[in-house]
């Protein structure tokens, strides 16, 4: 009997020894599976940790490199303004630039603001200096706007900003660029480039040298490059290599690195500037992130690892347990079994809910470490949402007003995103703005638009109590998304720095429309002043010359020439003044004409004939151009520009003088046209170094004495050059004081055949106006005197009215063919020339008021008078003083005689 109790309890004793080593091996197995937990789980934290820096030093450099580019972007525009606006200004003076250089300057903010001439010298609202040697980007042209960052002190930087001008002259300096100066802490807010705050640090660096532009760090105190301290300082670490970071410095190319430095292990993003040297580079340590990610999930994991080898001591301790008791109680070999097979059952049980825990353990660690990373990034915003597109629900991180979107929300719940945000767009935004809001709950559109673009910012207005405010969405895609699923919206309020830029802007505004107002004054003034001298004027050339064809005394003759050589020295004043304002105003056209070219020599050597009489002057031609040469040319500006030269020779040589006319012409490159120079010396006083380069510009005489002995408003060379330019050529001049001067003109001029030319200038046959009869409207008796005398001595019959009313009545009262020509003043009472004459020309019944020719006749010079007189339906327009010349030819070609 005792025997097989023996073998069974054998046996049974051998059962437990299994159930032993069994639930040893189990615990051993689980203690292994905690180990292997626990290595990857902290494989998952370092690569969570490296995926999360690298989105979010992104994201910080990205918004960076934005808000520096749209500064620089808003500062190279202002500039270009300010250079427009000098376009118009009075800038004739060294003190008027100056002046209005410093205008710009306080207007616009600036540190700096100076204009750079083709000969490298720049000019400031101090002085003028060689730029070259201060601005080394100055070396080369400047064709587009381009900046420089040079640093004034051991703290401060300053951005030298550099933008293009096209056609821009000072008198006869090119000016090819514009430069300002602007501190870097204006263009680098606080917001923009982060101090130290144990997390992220953001530095500006030069990207050629690596030196650093905002001084945040003792270490580059001594302007060392960051090169150097990567170099000396840093390991990396992987894939990531010193060599690498550098070249990609100097391609311009955004990246990413990881090192040890002596502060630790370091995390490096790195981007460039569009349209800068510049790189911006936001670093972030490693142990920032991974502290963050850790500590949140450290207790919970040390608790479970607590719990799991308590359970492998109990069960460690049961089976234990068991095998004393199968050794103590055999006889009760049954119950053992079955607490045994209970003790098993409820192991198993125990290893399920182990599972269970590990795997919920896990879930609640991802959500830890998705949290850690969305308050990371809240600090950029103030109000930040977690969007999970296709669950349609948005997780509070963080809120800055508890009443956001009119909803009670509540930090780390989850909402209904589309609903939400539907909610606030037609709660809070303005009525005019909330259809293009509203595209942003959309998934199929975010999805779209930040399929290509990882950020996406928008600007709207909304309304809290009864004010507007800016504000500013970005909706940025979570890296590890892949199909844009999860999102990261934040909301800031930009209203401060949207108002500040508006502000600027209306006093930009602000500024042109007074630039504008003024020229408008100035050129109002300019046509009164026209109108207003050149009437008397008419009036005192007109009754001189009739003076002088009476018999008088010799005396009385005497005097009688020189009040006219003066009243035609005082129009000539007058026409240099209203030249160089029609010039500035760019209102003077090129008027190019057929031309036998050395006839207009021929009439210039004429003038200057007259201008040598009772002097001691030898006068030389040479002439090598054919005799005949056809040539499109604009006669008037040509025969101006030589005249100039050659009433200057005339002037400033003294008896005993010589003065050299000579021209020449050489085929052109196209085979159209020719290139013909003009050479004008003479043996006068000269000019000294210092006046040759102003020689050209508005006002400019070299003594003071000048003004006195030589008379002229100083304007001549200036309008000289202009004319030449507006002809496509160039003027040159060599002078030496007390030696003499010699200019030298080049003219391209298109060739044409002979048959193509047309007299323009053809004197009128004697006797051809007589028994013309005229109706002359004119309000100023003097200048209807004047003009009745001497055209009645051209066998002119003259119906004199005094003003645009009578006229018309005149012609109407009198029937067809009683006048042929109209002669007609401008300004008027009752009523003026234009609407007198598109009365006549409206006028019922008789068709020889379409028909009559009407000829201006009147002190308005300006090129839009000349314009409101034919679009009055006038045949030409003539200006006062009266040249009886003129006048004559151009009626007998209105009459076709």
């Amino acid at each position: 009997m005792m025997k097989p109790s023996f073998r069974k309890t054998d046996a049974d004793f051998k059962s437990s020894l299994g159930i032993v080593a069994l639930m040893a091996l189990a615990a051993l197995i689980i203690i292994a599976s905690i180990l292997v937990f626990s290595c990857t789980a902290r494989k998952a934290a370092d690569d969570t940790t490296v995926s999360l820096s690298k989105f979010y030093l992104e994201e910080i450099a990205d918004r960076n490199v934005y808000e520096i580019s749209a500064e620089l972007e808003s500062n190279v525009a202002q500039l270009q303004r300010a250079v427009e606006e000098m376009r118009g200004a009075d800038l004739g003076s060294e003190a008027s630039l100056r002046a209005y250089l410093a205008m710009i300057q306080h207007l616009n903010g600036l540190d700096m603001f100076a204009l750079v001439d083709e000969d490298g010298m720049v000019h400031t609202q101090e002085n003028t200096f060689s730029g070259i040697s201060r601005f080394s980007f100055l070396s080369q042209p400047v064709t587009e706007p381009r900046l420089y960052t040079t640093k004034t002190n051991l703290s401060r930087a300053m951005v030298l900003i550099a933008v293009p001008t096209e056609d821009f002259y000072l008198g006869d300096t090119h000016i090819v660029s514009c430069i300002t100066g602007v501190d870097v802490d204006k263009i680098i807010t606080a917001q923009q480039i982060q101090g130290e705050n144990n997390q992220v640090l953001c530095r500006l660096f030069d990207g050629d040298d690596g030196t650093c532009i905002v001084e945040l760090e003792r270490r580059y105190a001594d302007g060392s490059s960051v090169f150097d301290v990567w170099k000396n300082d840093c390991v990396f670490s992987g894939e990531y290599s010193c060599e690498k970071l550098i070249a990609d410095w100097n391609a311009r190319q955004e990246g990413y690195a990881h090192y040890t430095a002596p502060e630790g292990s370091t995390y490096l993003y790195y981007k460039p500037v569009p349209g800068t040297d510049w790189m911006v580079s936001v670093r972030l340590r490693e142990n920032a992130i991974r502290t963050q990610i850790l500590e949140s999930s450290s207790k919970t994991l040390t608790a479970s690892r607590i719990q799991l080898f308590v359970v492998v001591a109990v069960l460690l301790a049961v089976s234990v347990f068991i095998t004393r008791q199968i050794r103590r109680r055999q006889s009760q070999q049954f119950a053992r079994e079955k607490r045994e097979e209970l003790l098993l059952q409820e192991a198993k049980a125990t290893e399920e809910k182990l599972k269970l825990q590990e795997r919920l353990l896990q879930e609640e660690k991802a959500a830890s470490r998705q949290a850690s990373v969305l308050q990371i990034l809240s600090r950029e915003y103030s109000s930040v949402f977690f969007i999970d597109l296709q669950k349609d629900r948005g997780t509070v991180i963080r809120l800055s007003d508890v009443s956001f979107l009119n909803y009670p929300l509540a930090p780390n719940q989850s909402y209904p995103f589309q609903e939400l945000f539907e909610r606030y767009v037609h709660s809070s935004v303005v009525a005019e703005e909330q259809e293009e809001l509203l595209r942003f709950s959309d998934p199929a559109f975010l999805r779209q638009t930040l399929k290509d673009d990882k950020l996406l910012t928008h600007l709207y207005r909304i309304c809290r109590n009864g004010t507007e405010q800016y504000m500013q969405l970005r909706i940025a895609r979570v890296e590890d998304s892949t199909d844009f699923r999860h999102l990261v919206l934040g909301f800031a309020l930009v209203d401060e720095a949207v108002r500040a830029e508006q502000e600027q802007q209306r006093k930009l505004k602000d500024a042109l429309t007074q630039a504008k107002r003024a020229n408008r004054a100035k050129t109002t003034f300019l046509n009164n002043m026209s109108h207003d001298i050149r009437t008397p004027m008419n009036a005192i050339i007109g009754f001189t010359n009739i003076a002088l064809k009476q018999d008088i005394t010799p005396e009385v003759k005497n005097c009688l020439e020189k009040i006219s050589e003066s009243s035609e020295h005082l129009l000539t004043l007058i026409n240099d003044v209203l030249d160089i304002s029609r010039i500035e105003s760019g209102k003077t056209k090129y008027n190019p004409v057929p031309v036998d070219l050395p006839a207009v020599a021929d009439v210039v050597l004429d003038i200057t004939h007259g201008f040598l009489l009772n002097r001691d002057i030898t006068f030389r031609v040479e002439r090598t151009c054919p005799q005949h040469l056809y040539v499109l040319a604009d006669v008037v500006r040509m025969r101006e520009v030589l005249v100039n030269i050659l009433s200057n020779a005339v002037k400033f040589t003294n008896d005993g003088g010589t003065i050299t006319f000579s021209s020449s012409c050489r085929p052109g490159e196209d085979g159209k046209h020719i290139l013909v120079t003009y050479r004008i010396s003479d043996t006068g006083i000269g000019m000294s170094p210092e006046f040759l380069s102003h020689i050209f510009d508005e006002f400019s005489q070299e003594e003071d004495g000048a003004r006195t002995q030589y008379k002229g408003t100083g304007l001549g060379m200036a309008i000289t050059k202009r004319y030449v330019e507006l002809m496509g050529g160039t003027i040159r001049v060599e002078s030496e004081k007390g030696v003499g001067s010699c200019f030298t003109v080049e003219l391209p001029l298109e060739r044409i055949d002979g048959e193509q030319v047309q007299e323009h200038n053809t004197p009128i046959p004697q006797g051809s106006l007589s028994g013309v009869r005229l109706l002359l409207a004119e309000d100023n008796q003097l200048n209807a005197e004047i003009a009745t005398v001497q055209l009645e001595e051209l066998g002119v019959t003259v119906t004199w009215a005094v003003d645009g009313e009578e006229a018309v009545t005149l012609f109407a009262q009198n029937p067809p063919g009683t006048f042929d020509v109209i002669l007609m003043d401008i300004m008027m009472p009752r009523m003026d020339g234009h609407q007198a004459t598109r009365a006549i020309r409206s006028m019922a019944g008789r068709p020889d008021g379409k028909q009559i020719p009407i000829i201006a006749m009147t002190a308005n010079a300006f090129a839009e008078d000349i314009q409101a007189s034919l679009e009055a339906g006038m045949n030409a327009h003539l200006a006062k003083p009266m040249n009886l010349e003129e006048l004559a030819r151009t009626i007998a070609r209105s009459l076709n005689r």
